[in-house]
């Protein structure tokens, strides 16, 4: 059951790995791989883009014009695809069950977090008709709709509907998805110019909308007892909002959305300090409190001054990264060149917004907002994948395009990942970038993004737009006696045995919580502390296990039915004392009986 977390999310798709020097910062570029090919390593013979990762397997989707990545693909227009990692093998996603394509583009996949027992979603928006599984429910609105496909259970289903399953009257786009497992939960976040997905739309703009499907069936009988649609994008108080919304994102956790906005009475309007808002600003959403915070905003509360978007989060949304022209939100002392666009990464929890885009001697990034311009956060909140146009983050930036960076937050390192394992920049531009770990707490990460260029790897010819990845390895974080976990463990069940994934960390002897210097007698050392506790009724027996580990792989066996939940912390021992102790874990809640075959 053990496995080891150095396997990478790229090395899970069987690539030759080159251990190449490091680049600028405390990241090194492994390898670089070409994402939108068939089976036979044959790239697309169209444009792709719009990569979506799996956040804990190797997993990713994408769009693409190609007829060459699977077979029989005759149906001449785009489609999302999957491609899974051990076997390189890639399908076709937007199809209907008896394996025919989409007879309307599909675009702008979302794949979900994969649960202990396998199951896992993916979600796309689609002017096909023909994709819709059960028969009474026709696809006539000869709209944009957002399909959810379960590829476990070899279904897709239409999942903008409003009240007693009744088609959008309006087009759906941008869906972004997460599973909550236990009961299975997947929760969908869209923009809809629809007025009939909930009761009282009436401000005829583009609403944001969180679609909640629990326990989805083969059947598609879910849509009946086991789906729910609200509007997240409401006014403060309630009502329709006064301004179209746009691009949500929805936390791995499910806990938060967010997105941009042009409305001005989403929140109370004396926390704009006096201030209304004037340009497009970011929003972040609690789905529990039903509230809205104002993301794009100064120290005092004041909202942006110019236009705030492309918003992304972290696994819990206690961290935000956005793009944003405004001027009065960084309050470091530097001031961008006119027209430069900034990426901002946010922590809610404190109110510090920081800078990402900044080269090495702290000068903000001079480029301009580029096609595509986005920032993308990873499960911790600590590394900021961007898309930028400027030339002064890196050192030797003249390829006179946008890059896409991978920002630090510990250290505040900036690298450059579209560029080829041996350094050789980029000669198109490159956008779209996401992160992807193998894991939750995986000790290095890709990121995947979208390009033109041809110098990213050997022998690529042609001019079609291509999905590629980069692989680095990252440090892990310094444990300290503020480190927060921000994941929970990453869990994965086979038969009654369960194996569990923590985060590592730096444990250098000057590392640890505490750093005090000690002798090499009573040097202090880390441990993982993790619990299961199995959720039973009355008259049930208990199944409550600890184990105390120096490995951050744990595996417990002969579990009994039921529902467990788990969770884990990191303690500092010296000797046999515990000198010092991190939080729990967000808690891991998972079914023995719920494994997908």
């Amino acid at each position: 059951m053990m496995r080891s977390t150095s396997r990478s999310f790229l090395a899970s798709f069987g690539m030759l790995i080159v251990c190449l020097p490091a680049v600028s910062g405390a990241q090194s570029i492994v390898s670089v791989e070409k994402i939108s090919k068939n089976q036979l390593g044959i790239r697309g013979n169209d444009d792709s883009g719009s990569p979506a990762v799996c956040a804990n397997r190797p997993r990713v989707v994408f769009q693409s014009r190609a007829s060459n990545l699977v077979q029989g693909d005759n149906n001449g227009v785009g489609d999302v695809f999957l491609r899974r990692g051990a076997t390189d093998a890639v399908v076709r996603i937007s199809e209907n069950r008896l394996g025919v394509g989409g007879d309307g583009r599909s675009t702008n996949p979302s794949i979900t977090p994969t649960a202990p027992g396998g199951l896992f979603a993916v979600l796309f928006e689609s002017l096909a008709s023909n994709l819709v599984r059960r028969s009474d429910l026709q696809d006539t609105n000869g709209l944009r709709d957002i399909f959810i496909s379960v590829p476990t259970r070899n279904f897709t289903e239409r999942v903008s509907v409003g009240p007693n399953l009744a088609e959008a009257n309006g087009a759906s786009f941008e869906p972004s998805a997460t599973l909550v497992p236990e009961p299975n939960r997947i929760l969908v976040a869209y923009r809809s110019l629809a007025s009939n997905l909930v009761t009282g739309d009436e401000n005829s703009v583009s609403d944001i909308f969180l679609a909640t499907i629990l326990n989805p069936k083969e059947d598609g009988s879910f849509l009946e007892s086991g789906f729910s649609t609200l509007r997240a994008s409401s006014a403060f108080g309630g009502g329709d909002s006064n301004g179209a919304s746009f691009r949500p994102r929805v936390s791995r956790d499910g806990s938060k959305i967010i997105f941009e906005s042009d409305a001005t009475n989403l929140v109370s309007g004396n926390l704009f300090s006096g201030t209304t808002p004037t340009h497009r600003q970011v929003y972040l959403y609690d789905v529990a409190t039903n509230t809205t915070e104002l993301i794009s905003k100064a120290t005092n509360g004041t909202p942006g001054d110019a236009a705030s978007g492309a918003a992304s989060l972290n696994f819990s949304g206690t961290v935000v990264a956005y793009v944003t022209a405004a001027r009065n939100i960084l309050s470091d002392g530097r001031t961008a060149v006119d027209g430069a666009v900034q990426i901002v990464r946010y922590d809610v929890r404190t109110g510090v917004s920081t800078r990402v885009n900044v080269a090495a001697d702290g000068s903000p990034g001079n480029g301009t907002q580029a096609e595509a311009v986005a920032a993308d956060l990873d499960a911790t909140g600590r590394f900021v994948a961007f898309s930028d146009g400027s030339s002064n983050v890196v050192p030797a930036d003249t390829n006179g395009v946008p890059d896409v960076f991978l920002f630090d937050a510990e250290g505040g390192a900036v690298v450059r990942v579209s560029e080829s394992a041996l350094g050789v920049e980029a000669n198109a531009g490159s956008a779209e970038a996401v992160l992807a770990r193998g894991r939750f707490n995986a000790d290095d990460l890709s990121v995947l993004f979208s390009s033109n260029a041809s110098t990213l790897i050997a022998d690529d010819s042609g001019n079609a737009k291509d999905v590629f990845a980069t692989r680095l390895t990252v440090p892990p974080r310094t444990l300290s006696k503020n480190t927060s976990l921000e994941v929970p463990p990453d869990t994965e069940l086979e038969g009654s045995d369960v194996t569990f994934t923590a985060e590592s960390f730096n444990t250098a002897s000057n590392a640890f919580i505490g750093s005090n210097s000690v002798s090499a007698a009573t040097r202090r050392q880390t441990f993982y502390d993790i619990r299961i506790t199995r959720e039973g009724r009355v008259g049930r027996a208990a199944d409550n296990r600890r184990k105390l580990t120096k490995r951050n792989e744990i595996a417990f066996k002969r579990l009994k039915s039921g529902t467990y939940v788990a969770k884990y912390r990191v303690l500092v021992k010296r000797g046999t004392k515990i000198v010092s102790k991190t939080k729990f874990s967000p808690p891991q809640r998972f079914s023995k009986d719920d494994v997908e075959t």
